[in-house]
């Protein structure tokens, strides 16, 4: 991934994590300010979704030739399944990079219902495993999608 990405992503995370806190739900009242992160983070995951380098996570798995770029695709795969069981409409690999014959990958981005009991589901998981690479969990505020990083 290069490094225009790379800070792209890192803003990203940045802004959910600094907009969202202090809003456990979708029913606590998010700050105007807060709704304008959420959103510029949201239109930021569109435009990495409306770009060639993404496939749908589960088959990109399965592929030998598919490579993390760190973290291993054993955990992965178990995150994307428990995505997909929770309630994830979609999972999506992206910034997919071509290195010889291989393709090499590091975030994943995960579109999010509106079911407040799917959403929870969802969140708790982005929560372990942000515990796991020790990042800071993401708090639903109404956003569209969760990203997940094993950079």
């Amino acid at each position: 991934m290069n490094i225009k990405r790379r800070m792209s992503i890192a803003i990203a995370i940045a802004a959910v994590t600094l907009g969202s806190a202090g809003c456990m739900t979708a029913s606590v009242t998010v700050s105007k300010d807060e709704k304008g992160e959420i959103e510029e983070t949201d239109k930021q995951i569109e435009q990495w979704l409306s770009e060639p380098d993404k496939a749908e996570a589960r088959k990109w798995l399965e592929s030998e030739d598919h490579i993390l770029f760190e973290g291993d695709k054993e955990t992965a795969a178990k995150l994307v399944g428990d995505l997909y069981t929770a309630g994830a409409k979609q999972v999506w690999v992206i910034g997919v990079t071509r290195i010889g014959d291989s393709e090499v990958a590091a975030a994943f981005v995960a579109v999010l219902p509106a079911e407040a009991a799917a959403r929870q589901q969802l969140f708790a998981l982005e929560s372990d495993f942000q515990k796991m690479v020790d990042g800071e969990p993401t708090r639903d505020a109404g956003q569209k999608y969760l990203h997940f990083t094993f950079d």
